[in-house]
């Protein structure tokens, strides 16, 4: 890309104009709105962009020489361009407009004459890149209203009757046409464009959690089916494999102006060029991150289309200011590989293929590890109380072999935690009610006794939690993700994010009516949480006087702790001080 112009169709306030910018020679923000063109000049102006031009211009007469642009963007702008009433959305998302407005075109007439402009303004060998819902999306036909006029069912009626109720509803016509995959391929040849491919983006296209090549997303069943409501989930279980491509809830499409076949995607491209795929011919990129942010990577599955599996696994920088959580996770895979070389753990975390830096993009790429998450999200119930008690025991095995492999130093308990405890009273001290500064003191005056009691400090994993990096599969836990490992640290840090977070998560996402005490009661956990802590302490042969104080000192430390800049502390379950107060208060730890 470093040679790319590029055109950001539609640009609002630079949400893909800014990213792409890092990377290409020039890039043409183009909007209608100019207000919101004065703020993305100054954003971009702040963030040390010289490559930015802001442009004031509808889409269907571009101010640009035939075959200007190497590359144009239409991201979630192609529904909305026959649609040209004076209205502020929001305010109407839910009420009836006063006018409704005349048009001379049908949409699909507006859209294809919006396609022809941009294909005119494309290179010849140049690309358009297409993102939008898609008419016959599985949201769609299972109730979700459209995003457009907040109206079920109406994308997949016919026209005339999607515009009669839109007009009843809300006033004016519908106008924010979709299609299906069948119907962008006929408008975008019908615009000129030659070639075409296609991907299915999940759950949306604004913000996918996975976006596949439309021939492999039967391949993805159970990833797709992961996310949404009882009534989604019964729909997609039920739903043939075959199908689950027509039925994307949106697209990204790759049209080509020429019938030239297209290059490699550029995460293609950093793999191959970083050597870690030499034996395998045919791959595909399945991007597939449930966070977003510039600070977080993109996280990608390298799939070899010949044997319908994935090979590796990648992880790209977004931003070219915030590549150091790729190379810190490089360097602590660097170092976790060789002090485990050997071990049973070795075979059970990632090892690291590749880091740098390729094209200005830093990158890592791992072996890939063919395991399956544990679902734990519903914890209530005797059955997933079993289940989830099984699942812990084998995550300690995984835990204690991890911490005896990696011993550092022995310290003495009193000697150590009592200061620590100390300043870290003190830096909660202002969030902290009475019962809580008591309870701390209380453990203060335990560990105090302690003195003389000796426990090994070791590596710490740092973010071990059921619901991301713990895998499974044949009975063995897998790990992964190694952002925030730590050479030394307490052991009870990573025991405390095993056996806590599902019940703070189960707690935070459907509790709304009990206190965390109480909800930890109706869950049953404090058998689990003392047979669990009783079976680590049992197999790590740490000093069963510590018992009562592992998880609280745990907490604390969680709490207290000090991250990096692009990790957000909040995003760690157990980093909430009113948790914090409620497991101080509780009996249970």
């Amino acid at each position: 890309m470093p040679n790319m112009r590029v055109l950001d169709a539609g640009s609002m306030w630079g949400g893909l104009t800014l990213p792409v910018a890092q990377y290409a020679k020039e890039v043409f923000a183009l909007d209608k709105t100019v207000e919101t063109l004065s703020f993305l000049d100054i954003r971009a102006r702040q963030m040390g962009y010289e490559n930015i031009y802001p442009i004031a211009s509808t889409l269907d007469k571009l101010p640009f020489k035939d075959g200007y642009f190497d590359l144009v963007i239409l991201n979630g702008v192609l529904e909305w361009v026959a649609f040209r009433q004076n209205l502020i959305l929001e305010k109407q998302w839910n009420a009836k407009s006063k006018a409704i407005k005349k048009y001379e075109q049908s949409p699909e007439q507006m859209q294809i004459n919006v396609l022809k402009e941009l294909r005119r303004v494309t290179k010849p060998e140049g690309y358009l890149f297409l993102a939008i819902e898609n008419r016959v999306g599985y949201q769609y036909l299972t109730g979700y209203p459209d995003d457009h006029v907040n109206i079920k069912f109406v994308t997949f009626l016919p026209r005339f009757l999607a515009d009669i109720i839109t007009k009843i509803k809300r006033g004016f016509s519908y106008r924010t046409y979709v299609y299906s995959s069948i119907g962008y391929k006929n408008i975008l040849q019908k615009s000129g464009y030659k070639k075409l491919k296609f991907y299915g983006a999940f759950a949306h296209y604004i913000a996918p959690y996975a976006v596949i090549p439309f021939n492999l997303i039967k391949n993805f069943k159970g990833l797709i089916g992961s996310g949404g409501g009882k009534r989604l989930k019964l729909f997609l279980k039920a739903l043939p494999r075959f199908l689950m491509k027509y039925l994307s809830p949106s697209f990204v499409i790759i049209a080509g102006k020429s019938d030239k076949e297209f290059a490699d995607a550029k995460i293609i491209s950093l793999v191959k060029k970083a050597g870690v795929v030499k034996e395998v011919s045919e791959i595909e990129p399945i991007l597939i991150s449930r966070r977003a942010g510039s600070r977080i990577p993109l996280n990608c599955l390298i799939f070899d289309t010949s044997r319908r599996s994935p090979v590796a696994f990648c992880k790209i920088s977004r931003s070219r200011r915030h590549a150091e959580i790729i190379n810190d996770e490089a360097d602590n895979l660097k170092y976790a590989g060789e002090l485990f070389k050997g071990t049973v753990i070795a075979e059970r975390i990632p090892r690291l293929l590749y880091s740098g830096v390729i094209d200005n993009v830093t990158l890592l790429v791992t072996n890939y590890l063919d395991c399956e998450v544990f679902n734990f999200k519903n914890i209530k119930g005797s059955r997933k109380s079993a289940d989830i008690l099984k699942a812990l025991k084998k995550a300690i095995d995984f835990l204690v072999d991890f911490q005896k492999l990696s011993l550092v130093r022995e310290i003495d308990v009193s000697d150590y935690f009592l200061p620590k405890i100390k300043k870290q009273k003190e830096i909660l001290l202002p969030k902290l009610d009475d019962s809580t500064d008591k309870k701390i003191d209380e453990l203060s005056d335990v560990i105090a006794k302690l003195k003389g009691v000796k426990l090994n400090l070791s590596a710490v994993h740092g973010d071990f939690d059921f619901y991301h990096n713990i895998l499974h599969k044949n009975g063995e836990v897998y790990v992964v993700d190694f952002e925030h490992f730590e050479k030394e640290g307490i052991p009870f840090l990573d025991l405390a994010m095993l056996i806590l977070h599902p019940f703070v998560i189960s707690f935070k996402e459907t509790s709304k009516s009990v206190n965390f005490r109480d909800f930890l009661k109706v869950s049953r956990a404090e058998d689990l949480f003392r047979e669990c802590l009783g079976y680590y302490f049992n197999k790590s042969n740490i000093d069963k006087r510590l018992f009562d104080c592992a998880l609280r000192i745990a907490v604390l430390e969680q709490n207290t702790k000090e991250y990096p800049g692009y990790r957000d502390k909040k995003s760690f379950p157990l980093c909430d001080v009113e948790i914090l107060k409620e497991l101080f208060r509780s009996d249970y730890i």
